[in-house]
């Protein structure tokens, strides 16, 4: 039994890591890393241009499933963000304006200044007497829940208006690990994670999409060359935010959570302010932080963050942010999805979205950065697609994915999602690494969250989308996705009439040949990834 269970462990132990580096953080270092090669790509002449897609005339009938669906959705206030900088400008501004209670849970979060500075504005609301809650991800977050990480969050549990957990604390959770006949279950337990990214301030204002908090998410590609393309929602109305807060406290409440041993915290402490001071004058266009006259061993953690701002010159337009700027009310419903850990049974989003497919009439846009088709999901869109619906999905390439795990079943399998019918299937081939995860139906019903096209969304880890009956929002989806489609190549298999288009013919090939030999091995634990 012994053996049996070493066994157990190492394998588990073996597929938790290889989560715990795919996806969600870039990758291609990792690529240059084993081959000392770079993302270089010569596309066929036929290739380069691309033209936007012709748009038919939009529905009705989809709205009438939203009411029918979400009879009792809240007017609410609504902005699309789809600019990264825009992104930090309405968090930063959101907390900023809290005077009561904050609601915050992120997959990633990160140590850099934007994830320091953001843990140290909060801290000085706490000591202002907002209460807040905060909860990060261990697999995600492994770095700031890490015994040497963890003391920036512990700087917070020590302040009284302020509670901190971390969700399902990974490796605590292979070592508890049962052993039963049911191994796929046991291991999609033990990986299962928050993928919430969830701001409520003052019970009213409330942020929902795919982005993270770390550099990568809230720069400038033309600052930081691997910035992601990502889309969230700002959102404004009292029912709103009493949806989401219940969303929150499902999975904040659940037993898999842990709270953070005792640790020294007075550097921390310090360290964290000062980073909050420095990106606050930075993003007002000051500048850098001036060096300190008393305190002086503080300086290093000054000189530490100015360095870090200093490679956003374009993050200092925060003055002029305003968070609502003539946006509108619309109908918006939250969905929710439990992680699967301690028998999580909530699936708020995939038979809804699986509900409007099957009312679309003309068009479904999917813009999404991981495509591995659940049956539901393949029987939906093979549905949409008989009755004649447009199916664009847009999605990244071996070039521009930070997840080898996700992109070696894709490369296995990008063919067969093409031959569905009705879909396109367009991927991403410039280094600008696509996040967004957003749904657009008949041009009036948008969905943006967190919620991936792959089994690890749909069946293990907590999900949380808004669906937002606009057209006007619709649109300016839209518009946005047509500027990414600029940077991407539409995939063909080979006919009479048309050369092959493939990850195989348009990315680099020693990465290719290394994504099918691990895509073979993958294949066998294809719904856990």
């Amino acid at each position: 039994m012994k053996n049996v269970r070493l066994i157990h462990l190492l394998i588990v132990v073996a597929i938790s890591s290889s989560f715990l580096f795919a996806g969600e953080t870039s990758r291609n270092q990792v690529f240059e890393h084993l081959y000392g090669i770079k993302n270089k790509v010569k596309l066929n002449n036929s290739t380069r241009v691309l033209k936007a897609p012709n748009f038919n005339a939009p529905t009705r009938d989809i709205e009438t499933q939203f009411d029918l669906l979400f009879p009792n959705a809240p007017m609410t206030r609504t902005r699309l963000i789809t600019d990264n900088m825009e992104a930090w400008y309405a968090r930063w501004a959101a907390i900023s304006s809290a005077t009561e209670s904050i609601d915050m849970t992120y997959f990633i979060f990160d140590e850099d200044v934007f994830g320091l500075s953001l843990l140290g504005l909060m801290l000085q609301k706490a000591r202002d007497g907002v209460k807040i809650r905060m909860m990060v991800d261990s697999r995600g977050s492994a770095k700031l829940t890490s015994k040497k990480g963890r003391k920036y969050l512990k700087a917070f549990a020590d302040t009284g208006n302020l509670e901190v957990r971390i969700f399902n604390n990974i490796w605590k959770s292979i070592l508890n690990m049962p052993i039963t006949l049911n191994f796929i279950k046991d291991v999609k337990n033990v990986i299962a994670s928050n993928h919430d990214k969830i701001i409520i301030v003052d019970s009213e204002t409330v942020i929902v999409g795919g982005r993270n908090i770390s550099k990568d998410y809230m720069t400038d590609v033309k600052d930081h060359e691997g910035a992601y393309r990502d889309t969230d929602v700002l959102l404004k109305s009292r029912g709103i935010a009493f949806q989401i807060r219940a969303a929150f406290d499902e999975e904040y409440n659940r037993h898999k959570n842990h709270e953070i041993p005792p640790c020294d915290i007075k550097k921390s402490t310090q360290k964290i302010f000062i980073a909050a001071r420095v990106m606050k004058r930075w993003i007002n266009g000051y500048g850098e932080y001036s060096k300190l006259k008393r305190d002086t061993y503080l300086n290093d953690y000054v000189d530490q963050f100015n360095a870090q701002v200093r490679k956003y010159p374009l993050l200092k337009n925060y003055a002029a942010y305003k968070s609502f700027q003539g946006q509108r009310e619309y109908p918006v419903q939250i969905l929710d999805k439990h992680s699967m850990t301690d028998g999580g049974i909530r699936n708020d989003i995939t038979p809804n979205i699986v509900k409007l497919m099957k009312a679309s009439k003309e068009e479904i846009i999917i813009q999404n950065p991981y495509v591995i088709l659940t049956e539901s999901a393949e029987a939906a869109i093979i549905e949409a697609g008989n009755r004649g619906v447009r199916i664009l999905i847009l999605t990244n390439s071996p070039t521009s994915s930070d997840s080898f795990a996700t992109q070696a079943i894709f490369i296995k399998e990008w063919d067969k999602i093409v031959n569905l019918p009705g879909v396109e299937l367009w991927a991403i081939q410039s280094k600008h690494k696509l996040h967004a995860k957003v749904f657009i139906f008949d041009h009036s019903i948008s969905v943006v969250g967190t919620y991936n096209m792959d089994p690890m969304s749909e069946q293990i880890n907590s999900e949380v989308v808004a669906v937002i009956k606009s057209r006007t929002l619709a649109e300016r989806g839209r518009l946005r996705i047509e500027t990414d489609l600029k940077e991407a190549i539409q995939y063909h298999v080979k006919s009479r009439n048309q050369v092959e288009v493939s990850p195989d013919n348009t990315s680099d090939p020693k990465k290719v040949k290394w994504l099918h030999r691990l895509g073979s091995v993958l294949k066998i634990f294809r719904s856990l990834i």
